[in-house]
């Protein structure tokens, strides 16, 4: 596949696109949620990591934002063996420097982490979603009315594609 880029009018010569999946285009987002639930969905199998009451809570997305949350060091590893086999098995590459690893605990944890032979760095915080999510676990109100807003989006997009998921299997 190539590409050309449109500027002032002018339009610059073909190049060849080699790896990801191009934004705005028309298969984009049924290309990124085809490969996206194979991990969501393998994830969920393993009945591996936190919950809120009975309800695991293992792997919040929101559009190609992924959070992976686990109850210790041994599960965060499974739920990165699971992304690792998922994308492997589907040629997929995520890049480990686009990745942190954020301990939230009350006590001081220092450990490693590995999304296949790449070592995940760990920090005192990270931002996903575009808040700053901290070792601490501790929010700003900006960042809260901030959450509340995006979420909202987040769970639209999460309902309006299950009831398509849902038509489209209805049909088979």
């Amino acid at each position: 596949m190539s590409i050309q880029v449109k500027w002032n009018n002018s339009l610059s010569g073909e190049v060849k696109v080699t790896q990801g999946v191009r934004q705005g285009a028309k298969l984009s987002t049924m290309l990124y949620k085809r490969y996206n639930n194979n991990i969501l969905k393998a994830l969920e199998r393993s009945d591996i990591g936190a919950e809120i009451g009975n309800i695991k809570v293992m792997a919040p997305t929101c559009a190609d934002d992924i959070a992976v949350l686990a109850e210790n060091q041994h599960e965060v590893q499974a739920l990165l063996d699971i992304v690792e086999n998922c994308t492997k098995r589907d040629l997929v590459t995520i890049n480990p420097n686009k990745s942190d690893l954020v301990p939230i605990t009350k006590c001081q944890s220092n450990f490693s982490v590995y999304l296949g032979k790449d070592e995940i760095t760990q920090k005192s915080e990270t931002k996903h979603l575009g808040l700053i999510r901290n070792s601490k676990n501790k929010l700003n109100t900006e960042d809260r009315l901030k959450l509340a807003r995006k979420n909202s989006v987040c769970f639209t997009w999460t309902w309006t594609t299950c009831k398509e998921r849902h038509v489209s299997n209805s049909s088979l």
